[in-house]
């Protein structure tokens, strides 16, 4: 994928894995901020909630991001901890001590978030209105929501460890054996007999296990494939979430499986590019020897590149796609309803961008045409102005002078001020995408605005790029390495 990350911890519907340096990435829903880490923090450990994250810090201070409706995302000050869990609406923190200290929401009147006093535990998970404990000697205690017996781990039984999820708990023995307890519905407190595992973990409707030698098994409800690992992959680590599960290998890299909106289920992994377009509803990537792989929405041929062609650059629009051979002519393939797909003839470019339904091309002498659908003004250009590189989104365009300042024309709907590129900033590259822009600048530090409902204008901390491209929801950069890094809403990223 790219990315190398020591641990993974999946939410509801986000991803979040700590790299080596400490520093957090996440993917997937990012409505509530959820899969966005504040800039410039390192972390020990993170956890992954409903609609929040918690990391904890080598001090052992905890910052936590998202939602925080009931208070979730607030830990109290002051405090540290040794380990952190996240759940539905509530988090808690086990110091070093082994004392609990919860915060959120006690949900239906229920005391999730209210450890009971006097108890020291080794360990602690959260279901949603339920949390269990596991003490030092290997006994666990749980409190809060007794329904289906999730508070009631069996009797006289220790563990080495515990999970919690929505309806259910699962201990893992001293000898691997797993046993389980609360609401059985499809199966999921029901592991399968003679299997040892080296760590569980449990979520709503299904429950997985990671064997010693790395393979995984799930049991429970198997919609979306969510309980249905990959075979002959092994891990190092593994990370149930209700709709899908991620797996951690040991070279670091992520695999996922199970429900794949939002892209929670799509790590970037696999080939190689030297560039790499997003549209909003596919992406194109041009591998070093020109030849193009293109990936996701396949409505009127966007994402068929033409066989036998080799390019110098690729760009993706809504449902047709460009690209730009060696000698300056262009090809386009996909939608050409409104023309966006037909080029000028006997033009030649330096570039071509792709936007929603038109395209524009910049000539050798930095003067743009374009052509297409023209309804917001996006296919209109100013007269007089040259540009050294151009981006077309779906309902505006940017062009970025020789001097790395940028222009932006269309979008007479300017609500989300996707076509105000930021005053004094300079670029070496420029981006438009659906409702929001970025820019690359000269340190290969990323810089987004316009619309970020669904993170596609919070880039990740810390990672510089060599080239970025703004799809509709999503945006993805190509680090120097080769590896691609993907955030926002990428429900249609599949894996190339």
């Amino acid at each position: 994928m790219g990315e190398v990350l020591t641990v993974i911890s999946s939410g509801f519907g986000h991803n979040c894995g700590l790299r080596e340096d400490g520093s957090a990435v996440c993917w997937g829903i990012d409505q509530d901020g959820q899969a966005s880490p504040p800039e410039g923090e390192v972390f020990t450990s993170i956890s992954s909630g409903l609609s929040h994250t918690c990391g904890l810090r080598e001090d052992g201070s905890a910052v936590c991001w998202g939602d925080d409706e009931f208070g979730q995302a607030s830990p109290p000050e002051g405090e540290t901890f040794a380990s952190i869990n996240s759940g539905t609406l509530h988090t808690c923190g086990l110091r070093e001590d082994g004392s609990a200290v919860c915060w959120g929401s006690t949900w239906f009147g229920y005391d999730q978030a209210n450890p009971p006093a006097g108890e020291v535990f080794a360990s602690i998970s959260i279901g949603t209105l339920h949390t269990c404990g596991l003490r030092e000697n290997g006994s666990a205690v749980c409190w809060s929501g007794d329904s289906e017996g999730r508070v009631s781990p069996p009797e006289g039984e220790t563990f080495a460890s515990i999970s919690s999820a929505a309806y259910h708990t699962c201990g893992l023995r001293e000898d691997g054996s797993a046993v389980c307890w609360g609401d059985d519905e499809h199966g999921r407190a029901s592991p399968p007999a003679g299997e040892a595992f080296a760590s569980i973990s449990t979520t709503a409707y299904h429950t997985c296990g990671l064997r010693e030698d790395g393979s995984a098994v799930c049991w429970g409800d198997d919609e979306f494939g969510r309980a249905s690992p990959p075979a002959d992959e092994s891990f190092a680590s593994i990370s149930s979430a209700p709709f899908h599960t991620c797996g951690l290998r040991k070279d670091g890299s992520a695999v996922c499986w199970g429900d794949d909106e939002y892209g929670r289920a799509s790590p970037p992994e696999g080939e190689r590019f030297a560039s790499i377009s997003s549209g909003p509803y596919h992406t194109c990537g041009l591998r070093d020897d020109g030849s193009a792989v293109c990936w996701g929405g396949q409505e009127l041929g966007e994402a068929d590149p033409p066989l036998g062609e080799t390019f110098a650059s690729v760009s993706s629009g809504l449902y047709h796609t460009c690209g730009l051979r060696e000698d300056g002519s262009a090809m386009c393939w996909g939608d050409d309803r409104d023309g966006q797909a037909n080029l000028p003839e006997g033009e030649t470019f330096a570039s071509i961008s792709s936007g929603l339904s038109h395209t524009c091309g910049l000539r050798e002498d930095g003067s743009a045409v374009c052509w297409g659908y023209d309804n917001e003004g996006q296919a209109s250009p100013p007269a007089g102005e040259t540009f050294a590189s151009i981006s077309s989104g779906p309902v505006h365009t940017c062009g970025l002078r020789e001097d790395g300042s940028a222009v932006c024309w269309g979008s007479t709907w300017n609500r989300h001020g996707q076509a105000s590129p930021p005053a004094g900033e300079t670029f070496e590259s420029i981006s438009s995408g659906g409702l929001h822009t970025c820019g690359l600048r000269e340190d290969g530090s990323v810089l987004c605005w316009g619309d970020d409902s669904e993170g596609q204008a919070s880039p990740p901390a810390g990672v510089t790029f060599a080239s970025i491209s703004c799809g509709e929801y999503h945006t993805c950069g190509l680090r120097k390495d080769g590896g691609i890094l993907c955030w926002g809403n990428s429900s249609l990223m599949i894996d190339p």
